[in-house]
């Protein structure tokens, strides 16, 4: 695929209401290419954070700062919605949120009201399968956060 152009763009996906969440955030070049994607979610354990899952960019647009400007439009977006920190998971890629302002932090999920629904047994099961909050280190899995204040 040929290298993106100096005008790629952000575009929320179809249909997504702004106010919302999780909406994804992609980022696209003219010839509507979608050459990155992020999922942005409520944190489940905290009122004023959000959670950004399955940040990607195509193997072929690494390389070109692309996924450190998906990451400030997607961080501009939740200060927007009044989002005062967000949290993301990883097991290879520190070294890139670090250079992008994340620390590393304790664990989130986002499973909001679903998880109100589930015994406390239960939702620590879930979360130690699914690498949310209580679990990650035993699989290699690094939570970081940053501030939007």
């Amino acid at each position: 695929p040929p290298p993106p152009p100096a005008t790629a763009r952000a575009a929320p996906s179809s249909g997504v209401d702004d106010a919302v969440l999780p909406p994804s955030s992609t980022l696209v070049h003219y010839s509507e290419v979608v050459l990155g994607h992020v999922r942005i979610s409520e944190a489940s354990d905290k009122d004023d954070a959000v959670l950004f899952e399955s940040i990607i960019i195509q193997p072929w647009a690494r390389g070109k700062r692309l996924g450190l400007r998906l990451m400030s439009m997607a961080e501009e977006f939740a200060k927007g919605l009044g989002y005062k920190r967000v949290f993301l998971s990883t097991h290879d890629r520190e070294s890139f949120y670090a250079r992008a302002g994340y620390e590393r932090s304790s664990a989130v999920s986002s499973l909001k009201a679903n998880a109100r629904r589930m015994r406390k047994d239960q939702l620590s099961g879930l979360l130690r399968v699914l690498g949310g909050a209580g679990a990650g280190a035993e699989q290699g899995i690094v939570w970081m956060s940053k501030s939007l204040e």
